[in-house]
């Protein structure tokens, strides 16, 4: 019994707080949250960062092949096979012949970024040993320190700029992320305030047909008293019903809107989207010249960005015109002995200096054409950084002077609905004295649903322009949402 009462109690206990989940679940959820959440769940968002971590390795795999290198190489082998061996007679016989071998080494290889050249240090170890019945011997070969230093002399610097391309390349990656989110957020914005704007015209279409109900009840009692012709009361019924059909008809598209929001902020429509909070428009002072000083402070890191990923083509370009000889040169020791004590008076020096050159006779206009289409590119980079920079400073300047003029018009749309809200009372009493017609009665629920209107419009306005400005200051926020 004891066991069935502990049973029920979890039983209790986690009904609860799924129903305490649902509930909040269900609670007013905010613009800022459903930012949040959209970023959070979105697909391409998901995609951005599986592509961030490819981005990484790639970076990683680029810096790999300039950073030093370790190699070891072990190749042990035995041999056994039957061949017709020399006896000290001269004679010639069929005998088993055995013989092993081995070879270790291991080299490092160190690229040197300043001068283009690579430096190579390593060691090698070579035996063998060669067994019959009648005689058998050994040899080892040693090469012990090894170094060699290989320096083209045109001093191209190939590790710096494949470094330099490389690391500015995954910035450059990185940077493509603020579009994507900008993308979003205007998506969710945007969906947003259709379903607050909706919101707002469902409660004014319930307000306008309550009026209308009282109305219809005192031209009803006028009717009766002989005081207006029933053409007059039916007028009234049937703006009633064509209310009442526009209800619907927003309620429906509220719905809509709502599970398209839940399908952009969880990712499904399954999760119903009870109510939203109307946001505020912050009456925050940005300063334009701030503003303009960041701005100029990112520009100029693109700027960077962008010269350094795409020098590496024109350097080369330029280094190529010409083909120079390569130059290495190396020191050594070696040694070759049967017994080790031979070892060390067989150990000798070794130097070896050596010049490569190579060229293709027929290729000077090839290299010329390389070299002007890397300066045309060049240009072509520059121009577009110069149009990019320019277009962002009007953008600026457009974005700061949107948001100025939203802040102004959002206290004017605000004293004009609240003056047309109360002349609605005023013209819902001159109708029922039949002192106004019915015509001028729908003109003023036009102009107050014209004005609600406006004023989402111009708080959804608002924060496209605050998305728009953190996309172009590289910002997750501009103010508190």
């Amino acid at each position: 019994m004891r066991f069935f009462n502990c049973i029920l109690c979890v039983i209790y206990i986690l009904s609860v707080s799924t129903f305490s989940q649902i509930i909040n679940a269900q609670e007013c959820i905010s613009l800022k949250k459903c930012i949040q959440l959209a970023l959070l769940n979105s697909n391409a968002i998901h995609i951005q960062n599986y592509t961030n971590q490819i981005n990484k390795i790639n970076l990683a795999s680029s810096l790999h092949s300039i950073n030093p290198s370790v190699s070891i190489s072990l190749s042990p082998v035995y041999n056994q096979s039957i061949a017709n061996v020399t006896q000290p007679d001269g004679s010639m016989k069929v005998r088993s012949v055995r013989s092993a071998s081995g070879l270790f080494s291991y080299y490092t290889t160190i690229p040197l970024s300043q001068t283009g050249g690579n430096l190579s240090i390593g060691q090698s170890f070579n035996f063998y040993r060669f067994i019959n019945n009648s005689q058998s011997y050994s040899n080892w070969s040693i090469n012990l320190y090894d170094i060699s230093y290989s320096q083209p002399l045109s001093f191209f610097r190939r590790n710096k700029y494949i470094k330099q391309t490389a690391i500015n390349n995954y910035q450059l990656k990185v940077l493509k992320k603020y579009p994507e989110i900008l993308k979003i957020k205007k998506e969710v914005i945007e969906c947003y305030f259709d379903i607050v704007k909706l919101k707002e015209i469902i409660k004014l279409q319930e307000i306008v047909i309550n009026n209308y109900d009282s109305i219809k009840e005192y031209y009803n009692m006028l009717y009766q008293l002989g005081k207006c012709i029933y053409n007059d009361f039916e007028l009234i019924l049937i703006e009633i019903d064509k209310y009442k059909v526009i209800l619907e008809t927003y309620q429906n598209e509220k719905f809509l809107k709502c599970q398209k929001l839940s399908t952009l902020i969880y990712g499904s429509n399954k999760y119903p989207i009870i109510d939203l909070e109307i946001p505020l428009i912050f009456k925050i002072r940005l300063n334009y010249n701030d503003l303009k000083i960041e701005l100029d402070s990112i520009q100029k890191k693109y700027e960077l960005l962008i010269k350094n990923a795409t020098k590496q083509q024109l350097a080369e370009a330029k280094t190529n015109v010409i083909d120079l000889p390569t130059i290495t040169i190396g020191v050594g020791n070696n040694t070759n002995f049967e017994f080790p004590y031979q070892f060390k008076k067989n150990l000798k020096p070794s130097y070896n200096v050596s010049i490569s050159y190579s060229t293709n006779l027929t290729d000077s206009k090839e290299k010329n054409r390389k070299l002007e289409l890397a300066l045309i590119n060049y240009q072509i980079y520059k121009e577009e950084l110069e149009k990019k920079i320019s277009e962002e400073l009007i953008f600026l300047e457009e974005l700061y002077q949107n948001l100025n003029i939203c802040i102004k018009q959002n206290q004017f749309l605000e004293n004009s609905f609240s003056i047309h809200l109360q002349s609605l009372k005023i013209k819902s009493e001159l109708l029922k004295a039949q002192k106004i017609t019915l015509i001028e009665f729908n003109e003023q629920i036009f102009n107050i649903i014209r004005i609600k209107t406006e004023i989402i419009n111009n708080i959804k306005n608002y924060y496209l322009n605050i998305a728009n400005l953190e996309c172009l200051l590289q910002r997750n926020s501009v103010i508190d949402l």
